[in-house]
């Protein structure tokens, strides 16, 4: 087995970035989506790029009986506004939910109805 030797400057450098949680050999962090509220699996989605809300809508299994998707909360880039995500059975297709682009980093809730 061979040894070599390796001048302390660099073994220091490389503790340091251990240490303060760097990784010589790490993959970048995964995209994530937060989708929370009213839906049947409601958590952090992975995501490689932009997708449709349709899509992570079958992720989670779609929506609880209880949600009330007509208004949404998107979170997104330190805003907020509200979005009518409801798929309604009476108006043909495309709804908005099926439009609607959500991006990494995106935090989506979906209310429960109002009683």
């Amino acid at each position: 087995m061979k040894k070599y030797i390796v001048p302390a400057i660099l073994c220091a450098a490389v503790s340091a970035l251990l240490i303060s949680g760097c990784s010589l050999l790490s993959e970048p962090a995964p995209k994530m989506i937060l989708l929370q509220g009213e839906v049947n699996r409601p958590g952090e989605y992975i995501v490689k790029k932009p997708i449709k809300f349709i899509l992570l809508l079958f992720k989670a299994y779609g929506y609880t009986e209880n949600a009330d998707p007509k208004n949404a909360v998107i979170e997104r880039n330190g805003k907020s506004f509200i979005i009518n995500l409801g798929i309604p059975a009476n108006e043909p297709p495309p709804h908005l939910a099926e439009t609607f682009t959500v991006y990494p980093g995106d935090i989506i809730t979906i209310p429960a109805k109002k009683k």
